[in-house]
């Protein structure tokens, strides 16, 4: 995932791993996440399909 590098798709610096655990240093991304953002009533169907079109987007690239 390091490598990736696309406007829809988080960068990830760094992986730290532990005995119990894995940390993953990734960009900080403000406005909420993406459940709240949804759950929000006051969405748009032109903001939906903007979500929706840039998460397909994201993971054609991902898969490419």
């Amino acid at each position: 995932m390091r490598g990736l590098d696309f406007k829809n798709v988080i960068k990830l610096h760094e992986i730290y791993e532990t005995k119990n655990s894995f940390y993953m240093v990734l960009d900080m991304l403000e406005g909420g996440n993406l459940l709240d953002l949804i759950s929000n009533k006051s969405l748009t169907n032109f903001n939906v399909m903007n979500i929706i079109s840039g998460l397909v987007e994201a993971v054609k690239y991902i898969h490419s």
